[in-house]
C-alpha cells in the first residue's frame, strides 16, 4: 500500500528502527554515520542492506541442504 502520508512509518523500516534505538552496534554505527554527513534516511537504507546482508549469511544454503535425489537410469 503506497501512502502519501509523510507521519506513517513504512513497514520495512520498523525493524530497522527499533534496532536504531535499541541495538548497542547499530547506535554506535548510526552516530559514526551521522557525523559523515548521512542523513537519517541514507543511514536508515544503509542499514536495511546490512540487515539483508545478515539474514541471508544465515540462510541454509544448498551445499548444507541434504542432496539432491538421484533418478533412477535404465540400463540397457
Amino acid at each position: 500500500m503506497i501512502t502519501t502520508n509523510p507521519v506513517s512509518t513504512d513497514p520495512a523500516a520498523v525493524p530497522t528502527i527499533v534496532r536504531m534505538r535499541r541495538h548497542e552496534a547499530t547506535r554506535n554505527y548510526v552516530d559514526r554515520r551521522t557525523a559523515e554527513g548521512l542523513s537519517k534516511r541514507e543511514i536508515i537504507r544503509c542499514l536495511k542492506r546490512y540487515i539483508a546482508r545478515e539474514i541471508y549469511a544465515n540462510l541454509p544454503h544448498p551445499r548444507d541442504a541434504d542432496p539432491p535425489l538421484s533418478i533412477p537410469t535404465m540400463a540397457a
